[in-house]
């Protein structure tokens, strides 16, 4: 059985649930996902440990997984964060209940994401 463990934000979750509804053998396969965003925890850290393959999500912030002094015995595959806010055309407006989480100060819909337009129907 082939362990797999994706790291990373959401869009490391929705990797996750694409490779096992499209690519998967549950026969063959065992998948994890571990948020970059939280402390690792011992399971984690054991799921690192154990893995064939670590699939590590590339973030524009350090995560706050330490991964540091993990034994990684499997093989690293790092992906990039995919965001593209360059191709929204109402950008620049951040929303006016823009929550912000510790682990993302800007918030989810900060200026590159916002929304100028639907900002001002609000």
């Amino acid at each position: 059985m082939q362990r797999i463990v994706f790291i990373g934000n959401c869009q490391a979750s929705a990797v996750r649930d694409l490779f096992d509804r499209y690519a998967a053998d549950p026969r063959e396969h065992e998948t994890a996902y571990l948020p970059s965003y939280e402390d690792l925890d011992a399971a984690g850290r054991a799921a690192i440990e154990s893995a064939d393959i670590v699939a590590e999500q590339i973030l524009d912030m350090p995560p706050r997984a330490d991964l540091e002094g993990v034994n990684r015995r499997g093989r690293r595959v790092l992906f990039p964060l995919v965001g593209c806010p360059f191709l929204f055309p109402h950008m620049n407006g951040t929303h006016p209940r823009n929550p912000t989480p510790w682990f993302l100060p800007g918030g989810p819909y900060g200026g590159d994401s916002g929304n100028a337009h639907m900002n001002r129907a609000l």
